[in-house]
């Protein structure tokens, strides 16, 4: 059977000050190097689900919000940029500043209640275009019961804004085109009474 022990040697001197002997202290650690392992283990299999999930995430800490943990989606999501972790919001993505996302961590930050949005507006430096996203900001306490950061998840969903857009206006269109119709029917209708 595999143990791990700590083993501490400590030279024991005689009479005369020269070393006389050895006492070692032996102290077995199996239990817990096993669940130390068992702990970075599992932490692993959550980062690499965290890391395939479609939907970006992301872990700040503090009320400065400093990235400690960002997703592949979350890096495809802020424009691929990278050297995040340790930064904060503000410094990595200061083109946000008026957006109103700032506002919310600050919020959610300082009341400790979460936020969740649809359809938010998303505009990036160097991208032309207007991403949307659907996302919440939950609060992440420490021990005590205190916000010590923000779980932030959630999906872009541009190409679903722009077809509801689309097909809100489609709508509008037909709603149109039917009371159109409906006025052309009623003044043939009162013509041809006209006639009658």
């Amino acid at each position: 059977e595999q143990v791990w022990m700590n083993l501490d040697y400590s030279p024991v001197r005689d009479e005369s000050g020269d070393p006389g002997g050895v006492i070692a202290i032996v102290v077995e650690t199996t239990d817990r190097v096993r669940g130390d392992r068992r702990i970075a283990a599992e932490q692993g299999r959550q980062r690499q689900l965290f890391g395939q999930m479609p939907g970006f995430i992301c872990v700040l800490s503090g009320p400065r919000h400093v990235y400690e943990y960002v997703n592949d989606a979350y890096h495809k999501i802020s424009g691929r940029r990278t050297g995040l972790i340790g930064r904060t919001v503000r410094e990595v993505l200061p083109e946000l500043e008026g957006q109103g996302y700032f506002e919310l961590l600050d919020q959610v930050y300082t009341s400790g209640k979460r936020v969740v949005t649809r359809a938010m507006e998303l505009r990036l430096q160097g991208s032309d275009q207007v991403q949307y996203i659907d996302f919440v900001y939950e609060p992440i306490r420490d021990e005590s019961g205190e916000v010590s950061g923000i779980f932030v998840a959630g999906f872009e969903v541009t190409e679903a804004h722009r077809a509801n857009a689309a097909l809100r206006k489609s709508q509008a269109r037909l709603l149109e085109l039917n009371a159109d119709l409906e006025r052309q029917v009623i003044q043939r209708t009162q013509a041809r009474g006209l006639t009658w």
